[in-house]
């Protein structure tokens, strides 16, 4: 009964990502929901408004600091993917990777 308690995160997570992965085949995605890299500074600066909250406190809540949010911002192709990853987490995004065209 624990063990099925500890495992029930895991479960919904897996869940979770299976649905993820069936709307990706399904092309379920459009170009209206997904956000260019290079858009990044605007969407989060629309975010900010949209929830009354400041991009220090999105850098708190992505434990990077208000100098790596900046960066972020001003160069997306530049920090580590490491630090985008807690942003998106952050905005409730998730990083999909795709062909350039």
């Amino acid at each position: 009964m624990i063990l099925k308690k500890q495992l029930a995160p895991a479960f919904s997570c897996i869940e979770k990502l299976k649905k993820e992965l069936q709307a990706l085949e399904t092309n379920e995605y459009s170009e209206e929901t997904l956000i260019p890299l290079e858009n990044i500074k605007a969407f989060v600066e629309s975010y900010c408004k949209e929830h009354s909250v400041t991009k220090r406190d999105i850098a708190i809540l992505a434990d990077i600091s208000p100098n790596t949010l900046s960066k972020l911002l001003k160069h997306p192709d530049t920090v580590s993917l490491s630090s985008l990853n807690a942003l998106v987490d952050v905005i409730g995004f998730n990083i999909y990777l795709g062909v350039k065209r």
